[in-house]
């Protein structure tokens, strides 16, 4: 696959729906962290816990992963006659 051109990622970057993702990544990491700092993965049993606690982390690293990877698409380089 070919790689976006220096266009495509400005827009791409500002465009209305990668800005509305990437709040509501935000948002949901934040949800994962209020239920965490309630207990909400907490259970009767410790390995029911970890279990709960190892399924949010998962969640939450991997909403970061994705977040990682669409602020790397601006840090793409890009030879002079193709900005």
């Amino acid at each position: 696959m070919e790689k976006p051109t220096f266009e495509q990622v400005a827009d791409w970057d500002t465009n209305k729906v990668t800005q509305y993702v990437l709040n509501e990544i935000d948002e949901t990491i934040s949800e994962i962290q209020d239920v965490w700092l309630e207990g909400g993965y907490t259970s009767a049993t410790s390995d029911e816990t970890i279990q709960l606690n190892s399924k949010a982390l998962g969640a939450a690293q991997a909403l970061l992963n994705l977040k990682d990877f669409v602020d790397s698409l601006s840090e793409v380089e890009y030879d002079e006659d193709e900005a």
